[in-house]
C-alpha cells in the first residue's frame, strides 16, 4: 500500500509538472505574440526580428509539447502500474482470506480431535 501511495504521489507530481509546462508554454506564446505585434509596428527591421522570435518560440513550443507528451506517457505508465498493483493486492487479500479460513478450519479440526481423544481416554 505504501508503494501504491508513493506511485500515486509520483503520478500527481508528473501531472502537475505537465500542467505547469502547458501553462508556461501558453503564457510565453502569448507574450511572444504580443511582443511580435509591438515590434512589427516599430519598424521593418524589427519585423524581421519578430519573425525570428516567433520561430524560436514555436521551436520552444514544439520542444515543450514533446516534453508534455513524455510526461503524459509517464502518467499513463504510472496509472498502469497502479492498476496492476491494485489487482495484485486484491489477489493477495483473497489468498490471505483463504489462508485464514483454512487455518481456522485446521484449528477447529484440531480442537475436535483433542476433544475426541479426551473422550476416548
Amino acid at each position: 500500500e505504501s508503494r501504491i501511495e508513493e506511485l500515486e504521489g509520483e503520478l500527481e507530481g508528473v501531472r502537475g509538472a505537465a500542467a505547469e509546462l502547458e501553462g508556461s508554454l501558453s503564457a510565453q506564446v502569448a507574450r511572444a505574440q504580443q511582443e511580435a505585434r509591438e515590434v512589427a509596428a516599430a519598424s521593418d527591421v524589427e519585423v524581421e526580428e519578430c519573425i525570428a522570435l516567433i520561430a524560436r518560440t514555436e521551436r520552444q513550443a514544439a520542444t515543450w509539447q514533446t516534453e508534455a507528451a513524455r510526461h503524459q506517457q509517464a502518467v499513463e505508465e504510472l496509472s498502469s502500474a497502479l492498476a496492476l498493483r491494485d489487482a495484485r493486492l486484491g489477489v493477495l487479500q483473497a489468498e490471505l482470506g483463504a489462508a485464514r479460513a483454512s487455518a481456522a478450519r485446521a484449528d477447529e479440526a484440531h480442537v475436535r480431535g483433542e476433544e475426541a481423544a479426551g473422550k476416548r481416554a
